[in-house]
């Protein structure tokens, strides 16, 4: 049979097929079904045809894909480009065992560096990928038979194989990851749920969601949350989104957001999250809201860069200025309570929780999170944000908090700092549910629309 050996570029995508019309393959079998491979042994010629198909799937499956859909990781599973990368690097790394060579250094390098989100385009990856085939393809065309069944030896361990064992692994290891880009390509290109995305922040992996169109809306959650039990659960996220560019993080210490525990990686560092994410989406402005520990945030990014600022909201908040002793609440989090943060928000006009009650409320806001990274934070030894650090302010603030909550009374302390400060009072609301009350999100939606970015 007459292979003919042509280089087809579909999008900028090189791959070797048999036909010059990428359309056209999708009406032929399999590549495992088109008959063999001149001058290949039939032994030889199912890791070529898992080569094939691979780029045609992958090829097909990736086409309609976004740069943002690409690095999407739905639901926590790898991103497409997790996955083609990855099987272009350990492609490589397991042709060289078949060579019985060991991995060198910038093998390792790489697949150290293989999870971490790219920036990498679909055809860049694909290219990869194709280069890491044909450099595969040439190896396994230069194999002989009878060296099927020698020995090799794979990992650090020399964990003991043959040369045919390592061409199974191969072909169904390529096979598996190609079945798991493509779930990842439909889930990201039907927008199933919210698409966690990540970058990095100075070392620390900062998980995001974002939805909508229009002005930048950047959510800060409060002390123990994360942008799902912050903003999402209470549909404020989803109604921003209906006019605005929304997007949610989880801080540092939260939710799918890295946990270091080193204290001194928190404090400004946390408002240094804020101000990547917006490079990291290349956003010159938003509007900035925040609640409870996400109003702090604010605070301390008001006077850190309030040149990305649209509008600030701070909500449910006095935190973030100075004069606050936190180590006794690190300690107690430590030991699993949360009782001198929970007595310090809850209203005097209503009767004090019992110990039962405490204990109960701190096992549900401690649930799921890492104590030590939440004890870590508290413990910050970088400096607050003072009195003076505001006055110069000029960017418009909303104040947002419940009547019953103690913070009410450091929010209206701040109008004499802050000249560009509003404050709105939710009638009967306390700390702990103001953030859910439909005047909360009203109040933002009034705000965010009396200022709009053509004013800024």
């Amino acid at each position: 049979m007459l292979i003919l050996r042509i280089r087809i570029e579909d999008s900028g995508v090189a791959c070797h097929t048999q036909l010059g019309d990428i359309a056209y393959m999708s009406l032929l079998p399999e590549p495992w079904l088109r008959g063999p491979i001149q001058g290949v042994h039939p032994l030889l010629t199912p890791i070529l045809y898992t080569f094939q198909q691979a780029r045609e799937d992958l090829a097909k499956h990736t086409g309609p894909l976004t740069a943002s859909q690409i690095w999407a990781t739905p639901h926590g599973f790898g991103s497409v480009g997790f996955h083609i990368r990855h099987i272009a690097g350990s492609t490589g790394r397991l042709m060289t065992y078949l060579e019985g060579r060991e991995l060198n250094a910038e093998q390792m390098s790489r697949l150290q560096a293989e999870e971490q989100s790219g920036v990498q385009g679909r055809d860049e990856l694909l290219s990869e990928l194709d280069r890491a085939f044909v450099r595969a393809e040439a190896q396994v065309r230069a194999l002989k038979p009878e060296t099927l069944a020698e020995a090799r030896a794979v990992g650090r361990k020399h964990l003991p194989t043959t040369v045919i064992g390592l061409l199974m692994h191969i072909a169904e290891h390529i096979q598996r990851h190609v079945g798991q880009a493509v779930s990842a390509a439909k889930l990201a290109s039907a927008g199933a749920g919210r698409i966690d995305q990540f970058f990095e922040s100075n070392g620390v992996r900062i998980r995001y969601v974002e939805e909508g169109s229009g002005e930048p809306v950047v959510l800060i959650h409060g002390f123990t949350q994360n942008a799902d039990r912050g903003w999402i659960d209470t549909g404020v996220f989803q109604e921003l989104a209906k006019r605005y560019r929304t997007i949610a993080l989880d801080c540092r210490g939260h939710g799918k957001s890295g946990k270091p525990h080193d204290p001194k990686q928190y404090g400004w560092e946390m408002a240094r999250d804020a101000v990547r994410l917006l490079d990291h989406l290349g956003i010159p402005k938003a509007h900035m809201a925040g609640y409870s520990m996400g109003g702090g945030i604010v605070i301390r990014l008001l006077t850190l860069a309030p040149e990305r600022f649209l509008t600030a909201t701070l909500g449910g908040i006095a935190a973030g200025l100075s004069g606050v002793h936190l180590e006794p609440w690190a300690a107690e989090i430590e030991r699993g309570s949360m009782r001198s943060l929970i007595l310090a928000l809850s209203p005097d006009n209503r009767p004090q929780p019992t110990e039962e009650q405490i204990r109960q409320t701190s096992a549900t806001f401690l649930a799921g999170n890492d104590r030590v990274a939440l004890a870590s934070l508290l413990r910050s030894p970088d400096r607050m944000v003072t009195q003076d650090d505001l006055t110069p302010v000029q960017v418009p603030v909303l104040g947002v908090s419940g009547t019953e909550d103690p913070a009410l009374q450091g929010l209206n302390g701040l109008k004499p700092l802050m000249a560009q400060l509003t404050v709105v009072a939710i009638e009967g609301a306390a700390h702990g549910d103001a953030f859910a009350r439909p005047e909360f999100l009203q109040a933002i939606q009034q705000f965010l629309a009396a200022h709009p970015s053509a004013h800024r």
